[in-house]
């Protein structure tokens, strides 16, 4: 999901409060999180894509971590190897 936050202000005269407020501009938010009349974002929608987004990075970074720790492993033995080449020598 690729959308950023705006910042807008309903007005007094239109019933607001005058305040500054954070939110996100529905038309461009996926159709899956909008509201019924596709006007609002329906926040437990969101919500709910968040997480499942938040849930695939974790397995993506556990993924990396694994092939990061066998790279590593990897890097030693030929540490080891190179090592042995030279007949001990640093």
């Amino acid at each position: 999901m690729k959308t950023g936050l705006a910042t807008y202000t309903y007005k007094k005269e239109f019933g607001g409060d005058g305040e500054t407020k954070l939110g996100f501009i529905a038309e461009e938010m996926p159709k899956d999180v909008l509201s019924k009349d596709g006007k609002g974002v329906d926040v437990y929608e969101l919500l709910s894509y968040s997480i499942g987004a938040m849930k695939a990075q974790q397995e993506e970074i556990k993924a990396q971590q694994e092939e990061m720790k066998a790279q590593g492993k990897k890097i030693e033995a030929m540490a080891r190897e190179l090592k042995a080449l030279k007949g001990g020598r640093s």
